[in-house]
């Protein structure tokens, strides 16, 4: 087998395949088969994960309890790559025989280090805008800031950052528009809070699957990386490509739907202001169907007075829809025969995973894109914080605070 894991070699899951098919009665005890011996890395927050097939008595000499990871070693012929900090989470025997037997062959199920980044908890609120005064003025409320002053883009990612617990913060890959708004992470794994600011902002996190560090990159984007190694491996090694193709109609809307919230609900109790931008790319755009739209959730809050931050924010968000859409959401799936090198890191601003197997055919690695888990944009954007309080009325009077503030319109909170 081309493959080992904390110096040990895997089981061949063709032979234990063939071995229990000498009897009928073990063959339903295959779901393991044609995930064995497998380690997928995916683009983001999500845990890379595998399976690989270890006899119990090289599991023994691992000391599983003990050691908190191992390195996974890949091998064909000609190259070998190292995985690095890959830890197993749980084993299952899929072979009959005595309990004590050396020989018996465990399915073992193994995690990147994200897996215990899951552990790691935020709990803070940024730059969460307070409720009009009886004036009308709004402001940040003060908790939620960097010490009174707005977190900025840069902030607030170096502080998720630390939080992961992670060094040396990279920055984000552009300088996005204005000041975060309204982010609500409580009790939140705090690698999750990350990837929700970094899709926002139309990026990634990426951990390398050699070394286990981490960068950010902005999805869509031309990456000479990517194309280098896809280019080195297809000369040679190409063992299948779906080839995948999709017309524009389907996947490009005639608009982008940018959606914010605001500060005070519509009187009818509508939370949310919206701003159609018409497609930026000229040509998908006239494939498009008409009254489509996209929607895409944005953490800027409406206030009534900035429609030109709107207005800049929403282009933006457009642009960065288009250009995901185009690059990085163009689904592919290729698998080649053997590693690359270290330089092929594959994943990054237009591949979503990685993978390396050997389940019994030699040592393959398959290369696949597609878009991105969703983000559940509304438990992180909750809009306004507090309520008018007391204190902050006219005269004390809430009642009279409100009619003077805002006449007999009815007051709503988003």
């Amino acid at each position: 087998m081309g493959m080992s894991f904390g110096g040990l070699p895997v089981q061949c899951p063709k032979a234990i395949a063939r071995y229990l098919g000498k009897d009928t009665a073990f063959t339903i005890a295959r779901d393991w088969y044609g995930h064995a011996n497998r380690m997928s890395f995916p683009l983001g927050a999500e845990p890379g994960r595998g399976v690989i097939l270890l006899k119990k008595s090289q599991i023994d000499e691992l000391t599983f309890d003990d050691i908190e990871s191992f390195d996974l070693v890949i091998t064909d012929q000609l190259r070998r790559i190292t995985c690095s900090e890959i830890s197993p989470v749980k084993c299952w025997c899929i072979t009959p025989g005595h309990h004590n037997d050396p020989n018996r062959v465990y399915a073992v199920e193994i995690v990147d280090k994200r897996y215990y980044m899951y552990q790691r908890y935020h709990a803070a609120s940024y730059n969460v805008k307070r409720a009009p005064d009886h004036t009308g003025a709004t402001d940040y409320i003060e908790e939620t800031t960097n010490g009174g002053t707005a977190f900025t883009w840069d902030e607030l990612g170096e502080e998720l950052w630390g939080s992961m617990g992670l060094t040396s913060w990279p920055g984000w890959p552009f300088t996005p528009h204005g000041t975060p708004e309204s982010w609500h992470f409580w009790q939140v794994p705090a690698i999750v809070a990350f990837q929700a600011v970094a899709r926002r902002l139309g990026c990634s996190l990426r951990m390398n699957p050699y070394t286990a560090a981490f960068d950010i990159v902005r999805l869509g984007e031309d990456d000479p990386a990517f194309t280098a190694s896809e280019e080195s491996m297809r000369v040679a090694d190409i063992l299948w490509d779906e080839d995948w193709r999709e017309p524009f109609k389907p996947v490009i809307p005639e608009k982008v739907r940018v959606i914010f919230r605001r500060l005070l609900a519509e009187a009818d109790g509508n939370p949310y202001y919206t701003k159609d931008i018409t497609y930026p790319n000229p040509e998908p755009y006239s494939y498009s169907k008409s009254g489509t739209r996209a929607i895409v959730w944005d953490d800027l809050i409406h206030t009534g007075s900035n429609s030109t931050d709107l207005d800049n924010r929403a282009d933006e968000r457009a642009e960065d829809y288009a250009r995901i859409v185009e690059n990085f959401n163009a689904r592919l799936y290729r698998h080649y025969r053997g590693v690359g090198t270290v330089s092929d890191v594959w994943i990054g601003s237009l591949c979503s995973q990685v993978s390396f197997q050997d389940i019994g055919e030699g040592v393959h690695t398959v290369v696949e894109a597609e878009p991105l888990p969703p983000v559940d944009w509304p438990a992180y954007l909750h809009g306004v914080g507090e309520l008018v309080t007391e204190v902050q009325c006219v005269g004390n009077d809430v009642q009279e605070t409100l009619l003077t503030a805002w006449g007999s319109r009815p007051l709503r909170f988003s």
